[in-house]
């Protein structure tokens, strides 16, 4: 061979190495979103990482974590163990362009621990109001009984009727009026079924809606101020029916049964459909109107968020049958076949509401919160 075909063979191939990875993916291999990079993993010490929420402008986000607490026994206390351990947790605040600085503790433990004593609870939820100036806190204690504390960004109580800063319920969410806060109570033990009341912190007190409805699941609309929720008869006799209440007025409209409801009840970003399991691999997605169509996709049973486009959603793909973990991929519901997005496995993450970041918590000995940039 002369050089210069050498040359011209080396070209080629220098060539082709270079546009390999523009080439589109083989049949049934998933092509990756587009760059996805860490910013940031989170310092949370000793403590463990629960759960996360982002702010409405995506900028900060409030995390709680789960901490160890040990207390000298009584000489007179059973048992030979010379400490009792608690469980308890915190709630802070970082902010995305300043993830060099220390950050801000918003709930103390030494703050409950004066109120109510020692005793182990978890951070369910953290909840924004719609301006971002105010979070909701729900915490479980051991027995099941969960609270919402209501605090401003800056660690300050929001005090509600008789000086607290707490109510009982669970499940919630702000309304568009940044002072309304929905919420479920317990109808059937164990949380089978639930009611719903609105909470006007302003006046401090718990308005009841629907009296005489109880419900499995539900998904706020706040800034329609309605919900969807999925009616059951308090036997479970009858199938379970989609409802469009209205959280103002206290009316609602039956808007579809659906007899193979399985859970996983969540309304797009621009609310006008919800979504929900019809199978162990089937996310039925519908309008909210009686006379609406239903489109089914390919989403496994389990963890799964829209993007805030209303266009796709993310979802953990289980590495098992039924798995709790797995890996986070994005079906676009004009695509047929989902995207993977990270290699991580996952044990959650909470998407920023402009869909540029993506908080996740990871598996392992030592689960860590980290921030990926999307885009």
């Amino acid at each position: 061979m002369t050089r210069v075909a050498k040359n011209s063979l080396a070209l080629l191939l220098l060539l082709a190495a270079a546009l390999a990875p523009l080439a589109p993916p083989l049949a049934g291999q998933s092509e990756q979103v587009p760059f996805p990079r860490l910013v940031a993993t989170i310092d949370t010490g000793e403590d463990m990482p629960v759960v996360a929420a982002w702010s409405p402008d995506s900028e900060r986000l409030a995390y709680g974590t789960e901490i160890l607490v040990e207390r000298k026994r009584s000489p007179m206390a059973y048992g030979d163990e010379k400490f009792r351990r608690y469980y308890p947790g915190e709630v802070w605040l970082v902010t995305l362009a300043e993830m060099e600085k220390k950050p801000k503790r918003i709930l103390r433990y030494r703050f409950l621990r004066r109120v109510f004593g020692d005793f182990s609870y978890t951070v369910n939820a953290v909840s924004w109001s719609p301006d971002g100036s105010k979070l909701a806190l729900e915490l479980t204690n051991e027995k099941r009984e969960s609270a919402v504390f209501f605090f401003t960004t800056k660690g300050k109580r929001i005090k509600l009727s008789r000086r607290s800063n707490f109510t009982f319920g669970y499940g919630g969410a702000w309304l568009a009026d940044n002072e309304s806060y929905a919420m479920l109570h317990e109808s059937v033990k164990p949380r089978l079924l639930h009611q719903i009341g609105v909470l006007r912190s302003v006046a401090g007190r718990t308005v009841a809606l629907f009296r005489y409805r109880s419900f499995v699941a539900v998904a706020w609309l706040a800034k329609k101020q309605q919900v969807v929720a999925a009616e059951r008869d308090r036997d479970f006799a009858d199938p379970p029916q989609l409802i469009l209440g209205d959280l103002k007025t206290g009316k609602a409209e039956v808007l579809a049964e659906v007899a193979d409801y399985l859970g996983g009840l969540q309304a797009a970003p621009d609310e006008n459909r919800v979504s929900y399991f019809v199978g162990q691999d089937t996310l039925a997605v519908r309008e909210l109107t009686p006379d609406a169509e239903v489109a089914t996709f390919p989403v496994p049973l389990g963890r799964y968020q829209w993007a805030p486009t209303s266009d796709a959603i993310f979802f953990l793909q289980p590495a098992k049958l039924a798995g709790r973990t797995g890996r986070l991929l994005r079906l676009h519901l004009g695509d047929p076949e989902p995207r993977k997005v990270l290699d991580d496995m996952l044990h959650n993450f909470w998407l920023a509401p402009d869909g540029r970041h993506v908080a996740v918590l990871t598996v392992g000995l030592e689960p860590k919160l980290k921030i990926y940039r999307l885009k």
